[in-house]
C-alpha cells in the first residue's frame, strides 16, 4: 500500500483547500488507485484512510439494512405494516450481541432474553434522560447488576476519540451520549 497526498482547490466549493490522498493499492494482481477527498491536513494518511474504512463498514452496514429491509420504499406509513419492524430488531440484536461481547466472555454466548433477564433486571431497568448543554445525559437508577456495565461506559467520550471518532452522534443532532449510573 502506497499513498501520496495532494492539495487542491475545488470551484464552487467555498470551504479552505481540501486534500486529496492517493492510494496505490494491488488488487488481484492489478494495481487499483483509491482517492479519498478530505478537508483533515492534521491526521496522517493512514490514519484519514483507516477512519474512512471503519466509516465505510457502518455505511455498508446500514446501505444493506435498507436494501433488505426496503426502507427506502416502505410500502404503508404504518410500521406494523413493513419490513421496518425487522430492520429494527436486527439492530437491537446487532448492539445486544456487541454488548454482551463487550460486557465479558461469560456473556458473549448468552441469549439476548437472558442477558436482558440476569443482567439488565427484565424491565426493572429505568433511567431518566435529560439533555444537558451538548449532551444526552441517560442516567439509570441503582439495579444489581450496573457493576458489568458501569467500565463499558466509563470515559466514554475519550475511549471514542482514542478510536479516531468524534463523540458527538449525527443521528442525534450532534449531541454526545452520556451515560451515568446512581450509586
Amino acid at each position: 500500500m502506497d499513498s501520496e497526498s495532494l492539495t487542491n482547490r475545488i470551484s464552487g466549493y467555498s470551504g479552505r483547500e481540501l486534500r486529496v490522498i492517493i492510494l496505490h493499492v494491488k488488487w488481484k494482481k492489478k494495481w487499483k488507485i483509491v482517492t479519498f477527498l478530505t478537508n483533515d491536513f492534521d491526521s496522517l494518511a493512514v490514519e484519514v484512510i483507516e477512519r474512512y474504512a471503519k466509516r465505510w463498514r457502518i455505511e455498508n452496514w446500514f446501505k444493506e439494512m435498507i436494501e433488505y429491509s426496503h426502507l427506502d420504499a416502505l410500502s404503508s406509513p404504518k410500521p406494523k405494516d413493513h419490513d421496518l419492524i425487522t430492520a429494527c430488531r436486527v439492530l437491537v440484536d446487532d448492539a445486544m450481541t456487541l454488548l454482551k461481547h463487550d460486557a465479558g466472555r461469560e456473556f458473549a454466548c448468552m441469549s439476548n432474553a437472558r442477558f436482558f433477564r440476569e443482567v439488565l433486571g427484565e424491565g426493572n431497568l429505568t433511567a431518566h434522560v435529560q439533555l444537558k448543554e451538548d449532551t444526552i445525559v441517560v442516567r439509570f437508577k441503582r439495579f444489581d447488576t450496573q457493576h458489568i456495565l458501569e467500565p463499558l461506559f466509563e470515559n466514554i467520550d475519550k475511549k471514542i476519540e482514542e478510536l479516531g471518532i468524534k463523540p458527538q452522534i449525527p443521528w442525534l443532532n450532534n449531541y454526545k451520549l452520556k451515560i451515568e449510573f446512581e450509586q
